[in-house]
C-alpha cells in the first residue's frame, strides 16, 4: 500500500475518532446502545468503542510494563511496538479490499478494536500464566 493510502486511512480514522472527543459534540444525537442504519452512524460508534479499547490496552500495557523485571522491559517495549505494527499492517491489509469505498475506514477502525482487544487478552493470559507470574 502505498504510503499516501496509509496516511489518508490514518487521517480518516483520527478524525473518526476524534468525533468522540468533541467539545460540541454534533452526533450526540446518535444512539450508540442500538444497532446504527447510517454509514455515519456506524462509523461515529465503532470510534467510540475504538478509544475506549484503546484506553483500555494502554491501561493493560502500563500494567504489564510496572510488573515486568528491569531485564524483561525492553523485551516488552518490542512486543508493544510490534505489536502496533503488526496491527497496522493487518488492518491496512484488511481495509484494501474496501479502497474508495465509504466503509474503508469503518473496516480499518473494526479491524484495529478487534486486534487491540486480542492484545489485551495475549497480555492478560502472560501476566497470569500458571507457570510463573510477573
Amino acid at each position: 500500500m502505498k504510503a499516501k493510502n496509509l496516511l489518508a486511512i490514518a487521517v480518516l480514522i483520527a478524525a473518526v475518532s476524534g468525533v468522540s472527543h468533541a467539545k460540541d459534540d454534533q452526533f450526540a444525537d446518535i444512539d450508540c446502545s442500538k444497532d446504527q442504519d447510517s454509514t455515519l452512524g456506524m462509523k461515529v460508534c465503532a470510534a467510540k468503542e475504538l478509544d475506549k479499547t484503546k484506553q483500555a490496552l494502554k491501561a493493560k500495557r502500563a500494567e504489564m510494563l510496572k510488573k515486568v523485571g528491569k531485564e524483561q522491559r525492553k523485551a516488552a517495549n518490542s512486543y508493544i511496538k510490534a505489536s502496533d505494527a503488526y496491527a497496522t499492517a493487518l488492518c491496512s491489509f484488511e481495509d484494501e479490499a474496501y479502497h474508495g469505498g465509504t466503509i474503508q475506514s469503518l473496516v480499518h477502525g473494526m479491524c484495529l478494536d478487534g486486534e487491540y482487544q486480542r492484545q489485551i487478552k495475549v497480555i492478560d493470559e502472560y501476566m497470569n500464566r500458571p507457570e510463573g507470574s510477573l
